[in-house]
C-alpha cells in the first residue's frame, strides 16, 4: 500500500514537474522572442538584460548556450568589441564539450564577417577547424576563411587579388555543399560594387559547376538581371526595357522572377526613373498577389507616389496595402517605412496618422512600440518647421518626462536633433550661413540632452557625441569637438563612425594650427598621433589614404 501511494505520489510529481517544465520552457521561449524583437529595433540594452537573465536562470542548458550566442552577436552589432570577446570567452568556457558549440561559433564568425570584422571572423573559423576537426562546421569554416578573404578584397577594390582568391576557393572546395550559396553571395558582393561582368561570370560558374543546386536557378535569372542593371546605369532605357521583356517572357513562372524584377524596379527608383519602377511594381502586385514581393512592391508604390507628390495615389495605394495584407507579419515594418517616407517628405500629419495606426495595433502587446514616441515627435517636427523654438523645447521636456523609461526615447530625441542638423545643411547650401550656424547650435543642444539627461544607450549616445562633435567643429569650437570625438574613440571603438571620429580629431588639430590658435610644434604631434592610430585601428577606412598622405609629407620633414 505504501509503495502504491509512493508510486502515485511520484507519478503526480512527475506530471506536475512536467507541467512546470513546459511552462518554464514556454516562458524562456517567449523571452527569447522578446529579445529578438528588441534587437530588431536596436533596443540593445533591453535585449542584453533578457539574455543575461536566461544565462543565469538556465545554466548549462541549450537556452543558455543560444542566449550567450545571441548576446555575443548583440555586442558585435552594438559596437562593443571588448564585451563581445568577453562573452565569447565565457561561452567557450561554459560549454567546452557541448555538441552545439561549433555551430554557435560559426554563427558568431558569420556575424563578424557580415559586420566587416574580417580578421576576427578568420580567428574564429580557425578555432573551429583546430578544435572541432570532426564537426561538419570545420568544413564550413574552411570555406568561410576563403570566402572572407574574397569579400575583404572586393571591398578594398583589389579585383585582381579577389579573382585569384576566388579561383583558389573554387579549386580548394569543388565539392563543398555550401559552394553554390557562397558563390552567389560573392556574385551579389560584386553586383553591389557595380561590377556586373564579374557577377555574371560567377553566375555562369554556378550554372556549370552546380547545375542541380537551387542557386543554379537564380543564377540563370541573375545573368540577364546584371545586363539590365548595367543598362540602367548606362542610361540605355530602351534596351533595358527590351531585356526586361525578354527576361519576363523567358522565365515566366520561375520562382525567383518576382525577386529579380523587384530588385530591378528598386534600381530604377534609385535612379529617379519612377515611371519604369512603377510599371514593374504594379506587375509584381498583379502577377504575384499575396507574396512577400507583392507586399513590398505595394509599399514601394506608396513611397514612389509620395516622392512625386501624388498624394491621392499614395493614399489609395496605402489603403489597398492595408486591406490586402492586414494579417501579414511584415505589415508593421512596412507601415513604419511608409511613415518614415512621409516624414522625410515633411508630411507630418500623414506620418502621424500611420504611427497612430501602429500604436493601436500594439495596444494589447507588452512590446514597447517606437510609434508611441513617434506620434508626439511628429508634433515637435511640425513646431521646428514653424520656427516655434520655445514650444519645441517644452515639447522635448514633456517627451522625456512622459517616456523616461521607454527604450526608444534616445532615438526619438536624436531624431529631433537630426531635423535641426539637416536643416542646417540645407541653409548652408542656400548661403544662409548665420541661420545654418543657429541650427547647428540647436541640434547640438538637443543631443546634449541625450548625453546629460538619459542613460547611455546604443547606438544613440555614441551618435549624440559624434554628431554634436561635428556641430561644434562647424561652429569653430574645435576643443569641444575634439573632446566629444575622443569620447567616441575611447568608449565606442567599434562604433560605425569611430574611424571618422578619429580622423576628425586630426582635422580639428589641423584647423587649430591653420587658424594660429595652436602652434605647429604643438599641433603636429597630435595630428600625427591621431592619424597613426587611425591607420592602426581602421586601415581600410575611407580616411586612410588622407592620413597616409599627411604622414608621408610630414614624416619626411
Amino acid at each position: 500500500m505504501v509503495k502504491k501511494i509512493l508510486f502515485i505520489s511520484l507519478a503526480l510529481f512527475a506530471l506536475l514537474f512536467s507541467g512546470m517544465a513546459e511552462e518554464c520552457f514556454a516562458d524562456v521561449s517567449a523571452q527569447l522572442e522578446q529579445a529578438e524583437a528588441y534587437v530588431d529595433d536596436k533596443y540593445y540594452e533591453q535585449a542584453e538584460k533578457i539574455y543575461e537573465t536566461i544565462i543565469i536562470d538556465y545554466p548549462g542548458s541549450d537556452y543558455a548556450l543560444n542566449a550567450q550566442q545571441e548576446l555575443t552577436i548583440v555586442y558585435i552589432r552594438w559596437g562593443k568589441g571588448a564585451q563581445a570577446l568577453a562573452t565569447l570567452d565565457k561561452l567557450i568556457a561554459d560549454f567546452p564539450d557541448h555538441p552545439g558549440l561549433p555551430r554557435v561559433l560559426f554563427n558568431i564568425a558569420l556575424q563578424y564577417r557580415q559586420s566587416k570584422r574580417y580578421e576576427k571572423a578568420k580567428v574564429i573559423y580557425q578555432q573551429i577547424i583546430q578544435q572541432y576537426p570532426d564537426s561538419p562546421y570545420a568544413g564550413k569554416a574552411q570555406v568561410g576563411i576563403s570566402e572572407t578573404k574574397v569579400w575583404s578584397l572586393i571591398e578594398s577594390g583589389n579585383d585582381t587579388a579577389a579573382q585569384t582568391a576566388l579561383d583558389g576557393l573554387i579549386a580548394d572546395f569543388p565539392d563543398a555543399p555550401d559552394l553554390p550559396a557562397v558563390l552567389y553571395d560573392i556574385a551579389k558582393a560584386y553586383e553591389e560594387s557595380r561590377k556586373y561582368e564579374q557577377a555574371k561570370n560567377i553566375c555562369q560558374q554556378i550554372i556549370h559547376q552546380c547545375p542541380d543546386s537551387p542557386y543554379a536557378g537564380i543564377a540563370q535569372v541573375g545573368i540577364p538581371m546584371m545586363n539590365v542593371l548595367f543598362l540602367i546605369d548606362s542610361g540605355n532605357d530602351a534596351e533595358a526595357k527590351a531585356v526586361i521583356d525578354k527576361l519576363t517572357a523567358d522565365f515566366t513562372g520561375h520562382s525567383d522572377l518576382p525577386a529579380v524584377l523587384y530588385y530591378i524596379a528598386k534600381r530604377y527608383g534609385v535612379s529617379g526613373k519612377y515611371k519604369e519602377a512603377e510599371s514593374i511594381y504594379q506587375d509584381i502586385v498583379t502577377d504575384s498577389p499575396g507574396t512577400y514581393y507583392a507586399l513590398h512592391s505595394q509599399r514601394r508604390l506608396v513611397c514612389l507616389y509620395i516622392s512625386v507628390g501624388n498624394d491621392a495615389a499614395a493614399q489609395a495605394a496605402l489603403d489597398s496595402l492595408i486591406a490586402d495584407f492586414s494579417e501579414h507579419s511584415d505589415l508593421l515594418e512596412v507601415l513604419y517605412g511608409i511613415a518614415g517616407k512621409y516624414e522625410s517628405s515633411r508630411k507630418y500629419d500623414e506620418a502621424k496618422s500611420i504611427y497612430q495606426q501602429i500604436t493601436r495595433r500594439y495596444a494589447d502587446s507588452s512590446y514597447p512600440s517606437k510609434a508611441q514616441l513617434d506620434v508626439p515627435r511628429m508634433d515637435i517636427l511640425f513646431l521646428i518647421e514653424a520656427g516655434d523654438d520655445a514650444h519645441v523645447n517644452a515639447a522635448i521636456d514633456t517627451l522625456i518626462a512622459d517616456f523616461n523609461d521607454h527604450p526608444a526615447l534616445p532615438e526619438a530625441i536624436f531624431r529631433v536633433g537630426e531635423q535641426y542638423y539637416n536643416e542646417a545643411f540645407r541653409m548652408e547650401k542656400e548661403g544662409l550661413d548665420a541661420k545654418a550656424k543657429d541650427h547647428f547650435t540647436k541640434a547640438a543642444a538637443v543631443w546634449e540632452r541625450i548625453i546629460t539627461k538619459l542613460p547611455s544607450s546604443a547606438p544613440y549616445t555614441a551618435h549624440a557625441y559624434n554628431f554634436s562633435a561635428d556641430c561644434y567643429r562647424r561652429l569653430g569650437q574645435h576643443e569641444k569637438s575634439i573632446e566629444y570625438y575622443q569620447r567616441v574613440v575611447d568608449d565606442w571603438p567599434d562604433y560605425e563612425y569611430a574611424w571618422d571620429a578619429l580622423f576628425r580629431i586630426g582635422r580639428n588639430y589641423e584647423e587649430l594650427k591653420k587658424s594660429g590658435l595652436m602652434s605647429k610644434s604643438e599641433a603636429d604631434p597630435k595630428i600625427r598621433a591621431a592619424y597613426e592610430q587611425l591607420l592602426e585601428k581602421y586601415p581600410n577606412c575611407k580616411a586612410a589614404r588622407y592620413a597616409q598622405r599627411w604622414l608621408g609629407r610630414h614624416n619626411s620633414k
